[in-house]
């Protein structure tokens, strides 16, 4: 309610893998009910061995002349990208409903699944064999993770939702999905639009017209690219919602990915030496992918592909690697040791160069 003058403040980190290397920024005089956002940013390393994944704890303490002070405490996550086949781990996601008076249907389920080998997937419905129930407006959110710079977000989906059987594109009940931060989210919607628009004057939670998923559709890919506006920590959200009369079996989600290209933000050269680190493009892949390999190469690098069982697919070695900060690309076709086209599914690709290793979640689509 009132000016703050010569407004400061210092960032600390609450856990000792996490070092603070620039820990004070000037905000100067802030206006009652406005905001100000400083010229630089404050610094933060992690060694290699920090392990990623995982979200640290920071504190930020704000001061201003007149003995204002105040501290608020956060979580940051470290590493790129985010990818959950609900197979190898889900607790860091949760449930729930997002208003008051409106049930939540979200869980994880056995009833259907599309990770080769799973059997597991998120669920929006009954936790048996029967539909969702009536009145429901809820949603699956994923931990904090750094959206990277040119990230494409992929995900399998399976539906089945009540639509008005009057016009094939108009919907009772359906689901969207979101991307936000600190309690504001974001609509995103695939590069070709919703194929649904929810009905006027229905009771259920979304306006009139909102684009959402609904219909009877079998497994079906989804991909979207993020703007680098988005770099940095977020959360994802699928939301789904239904009216008081009429319900399916349901949303189900699987095998949730966001990666990309490069980090966060801008490194500064020569400062530090990066670890080993293998990426590839196109991902998800159908036909072949290129893998690019960073960081400390020596002497020669290996990539070998598993499936999900641990059986090796592909042996592939880059020689005369230079030692030091470099880049290398290798192209592969898609072919196992035989020269046969892999299925699709999901593989891993782990590299290894002297000491260092890495290891790289690949997808391939049909």
């Amino acid at each position: 309610s009132e000016q703050l003058d010569n407004v400061f403040a210092v960032l600390q980190s609450l856990d000792p893998d996490i070092q603070v290397t620039d820990d004070y920024e000037i905000y100067g005089d802030i206006p009652p009910g406005g905001s100000l956002t400083c010229d630089d940013d404050f610094g933060l390393y992690a060694g290699p061995a920090v392990p990623g994944g995982v979200c640290y704890p920071l504190r930020l303490s704000v001061f201003a002349d007149g003995g204002y002070f105040t501290q608020v405490d956060f979580e940051i996550p470290l590493g790129c990208g985010m990818t959950c086949d609900v197979e190898s781990g889900f607790d860091p996601w949760s449930f729930y409903s997002i208003l008051s008076g409106w049930g939540n249907n979200w869980h994880v389920s056995s009833g259907r699944n599309h990770t080769p080998g799973g059997s597991s997937s998120f669920k929006c419905g009954d936790t048996g064999s029967g539909d969702y129930d009536n009145e429901i407006y809820c949603a699956a959110v994923s931990p904090f993770f750094n959206v990277p710079k040119d990230a494409t977000l992929t995900f399998w989906m399976w539906i089945d939702a009540q639509v008005l059987l009057s016009n094939d594109d108009i919907a009772l009940d359906g689901g969207l999905f979101q991307i936000g931060q600190c309690g504001t989210w974001q609509d995103l919607a695939p590069g070709a639009g919703y194929p649904y628009q929810i009905v006027s004057g229905t009771t259920g939670p979304f306006d009139p017209g909102t684009g959402v998923y609904s219909g009877t559709w079998g497994w079906q890919h989804v991909t979207l690219a993020l703007p680098d506006e988005l770099a940095g920590p977020r959360r994802l959200r699928y939301v789904f919602g239904s009216d008081e009369a009429g319900t399916r079996e349901g949303w189900y989600i699987d095998d949730v990915c966001v990666e990309g290209a490069t980090g966060i933000g801008d490194t500064q050269s020569g400062r530090l030496q990066q670890p080993l680190a293998v990426s590839a493009y196109p991902q998800p892949f159908s036909g072949g992918t290129t893998f690019v390999l960073t960081g400390a190469l020596a002497g020669s690098a290996e990539i070998r592909v598993f499936d999900l069982s641990g059986r090796l697919v592909r042996s592939l070695v880059v020689d005369q690697a230079s030692t030091g900060q470099t880049e290398l690309q290798l192209y592969w076709d898609g072919s196992d040791q035989a020269g046969v086209q892999i299925p699709p599914g999901v593989y891993f690709a782990a590299c290894t160069s002297g000491s260092e290793d890495d290891l790289l979640r690949l997808v391939r689509i049909p």
